[in-house]
């Protein structure tokens, strides 16, 4: 069984334009940046019914929203930290960016989502400067699975 280090999962950042057409141009996230974690949010229901053999509740999934944070230290000139800098003072329409991952396994994951919780300065008076937030989906987003599969 192969194991794969994060590092080798890449995450890349282009402005939304309101289009629905997938950009062209991408910035990649990842200078800087020291952690890039799956939080993604799933709501649940619970229900037991008459036909159950042993009164075991069902859980149905309800909803799912896939949700990346990220943190590191903030690089004032890097295409894909300035994207989310400008998303401090944005609101919420202004928060959306097309979001794009190539995971480990050669497939990609793409869709529109929304900077949520950005930071990027700040901090200790003797720390580099931070950057950090969440990434969420506003929908499911496309996945391609890797060429030739």
């Amino acid at each position: 069984m192969a194991v794969n280090g994060n590092y080798k999962r890449k995450h890349y950042l282009a402005p939304f334009t309101g289009e629905e057409t997938e950009p062209t141009v991408w910035s990649r996230l990842g200078n800087r940046i020291s952690t890039m974690e799956d939080d993604s949010n799933e709501e649940t229901d619970s229900s037991v019914f008459y036909d159950s053999l042993d009164g075991t509740a069902e859980e149905t999934l309800l909803s799912r929203t896939e949700v990346w944070t990220f943190e590191g230290q903030y690089d004032p000139t890097d295409p894909a930290h300035i994207i989310i800098a400008k998303a401090r003072r944005a609101e919420d329409e202004g928060r959306k960016v097309w979001h794009k991952i190539e995971e480990t396994d050669g497939s990609t994951v793409v869709g529109v989502a929304k900077i949520f919780e950005p930071k990027a300065g700040g901090g200790d008076a003797s720390a580099k400067e931070i950057i950090s937030g969440r990434l969420a989906y506003i929908k499911a987003p496309t996945v391609t699975p890797k060429s030739g599969e």
